[in-house]
């Protein structure tokens, strides 16, 4: 024991902290959360289960506990608990309150089921792979998700009915959230629907890419630096444009922004080259399009990361030291996305050391396909 304290210097801060709140269930996973985003999932998930023991329903240890069990790979628990997020503050206003039963794996005979998203674009992209199994499980799917989704959903197999939110809902047997749909399915790493492309450019939207000045001497590269400010963690995942500097620098390359939303007003103030592509861009049809000529995508993790996957397009996902559990730990590919690549923060908040991987990365893939150009 210290002299001075009293304490035993083995021991944390925040456990000497918890020690005066041992019943304030919000502190122990609060604590648990700042454990993960450090990477120490084990003792993170030991914090959820001592709030649990205390409040059994309490949803926000459940949630943290469920996304702690994704990012380990542990899908059979995690799915289970994800479903522990309808009851969370922030997402019980987004609950469809249905009175058919949410689907959960039974068989469906011939039944009409609403596929509904949920959260954000990406979510819904990256979850849409579902909906032909759905389909071939025997149901008679009507898929609701986004406007801005509609125009890529159309050729989208399986859907029988296609409605944007917002319009009238038809007449349905049982309903699921396209993020239940793994729950339902019985997903496990060795089980991912991996197959891509899962969605298809359509026509129309192809043709106008087609229209724009695609250069051929030069590698042909997309970046996304940001997502929405809305994402409770984006001020990890976002980066500010004046950080690619060093990869809008490298010879043999012509870059393509495919940012939209705030953070593509960036370019308004720099002097970088790289070609808008948010005027041409009413969509996601548009923007899946323009992905299409490109051989390249870079990526922060946002919708663009999982369109250009769901295409089965190559991109490199740049990702926070804290990543979203979607992609796992300490791997450098994706399940989800076969045409994926992984670069992770090694330091939290260092995109420097990043930036600097990805544009040694791309000099080499540019000086390969030189000699083909």
């Amino acid at each position: 024991m210290s002299a001075s304290t009293g304490r035993d210097p083995s021991r944390t801060e925040e456990a000497f902290a918890l020690d005066l709140r041992r019943d304030d269930v919000a502190a122990q996973v609060k604590l648990g959360r700042a454990l993960q985003d450090l990477g120490r999932l084990e003792e993170a998930v030991g914090w959820y289960d001592r709030a649990l023991a205390l409040e059994p329903d309490y949803a926000d240890a459940h949630v943290a506990k469920a996304i702690n069990l994704l990012l380990r790979g542990d899908y059979a628990s995690g799915w289970r608990s994800y479903e522990w997020r309808w009851r969370l503050e922030g997402f019980s206003s987004l609950k469809r309150n249905f009175p058919q039963p949410q689907w959960r794996g039974e068989p469906l005979n011939g039944r009409r089921i609403l596929l509904h998203g949920e959260q954000g674009v990406g979510d819904c992209l990256q979850f849409l792979r579902y909906v032909p199994r759905v389909q071939a499980a025997g149901g008679v799917v009507i898929l609701e998700i986004q406007p801005r989704l509609k125009r890529i959903c159309a050729l989208l197999p399986g859907v029988a009915e296609l409605i944007a939110l917002g319009e009238p809902v038809p007449e349905v047997d049982l309903h699921c959230p396209l993020m239940s749909q793994p729950l339902a399915c019985g997903t496990d790493l060795q089980s991912i629907p991996g197959e891509v492309p899962y969605l298809s450019v359509p026509r129309e939207a192809q043709e106008k890419a087609r229209s724009l000045a695609w250069p051929t001497d030069r590698l042909r590269v997309g970046l996304a630096w940001a997502g929405s400010e809305k994402h409770l963690k984006d001020r990890f995942r976002s980066l500010p444009f004046a950080m690619l500097a060093p990869l809008l620098a490298l010879e043999d390359v012509h870059f393509f922004s495919l940012q939209l939303g705030t953070a593509a007003k960036e370019l308004l103030a720099e002097d970088a080259r790289i070609t808008d592509l948010a005027p041409e861009t009413v969509d996601m049809a548009d923007t899946a399009a323009q992905i299409a000529q490109l051989d390249l995508v870079i990526s922060v993790d946002t919708s663009v990361a999982h369109i250009t996957g769901a295409l089965g397009k190559p991109v490199w996902v740049l990702l926070a030291h804290c990543a979203d559990w979607r992609w796992l730990t300490d791997r450098e590919d994706s399940p989800w996305y076969p045409t994926a690549r992984l670069f992770r923060q090694r330091v939290a908040g260092d995109w420097g050391e990043v930036i600097g991987r990805v544009g040694t990365e791309v000099a080499l893939l540019a000086e390969a396909q030189r000699p083909r150009r």
